[in-house]
This record gives structure tokens, C-alpha cells and sequence, in this order.
């Protein structure tokens, strides 16, 4: 049963964000490994997909902390 809906609520909303950006791998591979892509989007696109994995993976983990804590902590209300 969860205890704190609140901080449920927060938490599948940052694993939301998480699941947003995982298309990041997708930009790193496409800007790295395309030649027919101009120079300034060759090297944009690897940068920005490095990026959103990085936040993918930071609001991943947040979020699973945030839903369990909301399962095991006792409730502030």
C-alpha cells in the first residue's frame, strides 16, 4: 500500500522525464556515425545525445528513490 501518494506522484512524474530522454542514445549513434550530415550537426547531435542520457540516467535514479521512499517512510500528513 503506499503511504505517501504525494511523493509517488513526484516520483513517476521524474521517471516520466527519464522515459522522455531515452532517446538519447539515438542522437549519439546517428550524429557519430553519419557521414552525410553536416559538420555543425555531426558534432551537435553526439553532445546532445550524451546530455539526455546523462539526465535520463540522474532522473532515474531519483525517481526510483523518491516512489521507494514513499513506500517504506512514514507519512508527513
Amino acid at each position: 500500500m503506499i503511504l505517501d501518494k504525494k511523493k509517488f506522484r513526484k516520483g513517476i512524474k521524474k521517471i516520466g522525464v527519464a522515459i522522455a530522454l531515452l532517446p538519447g542514445p539515438i542522437l549519439f549513434v546517428a550524429g557519430s556515425h553519419n557521414d552525410n550530415l553536416s559538420a555543425i550537426i555531426k558534432f551537435s547531435l553526439p553532445i546532445i545525445g550524451v546530455i539526455c542520457m546523462a539526465i535520463s540516467l540522474i532522473m532515474g535514479i531519483i525517481g526510483l528513490k523518491i516512489i521507494l521512499s514513499s513506500f517504506f517512510e512514514k507519512p508527513n500528513e
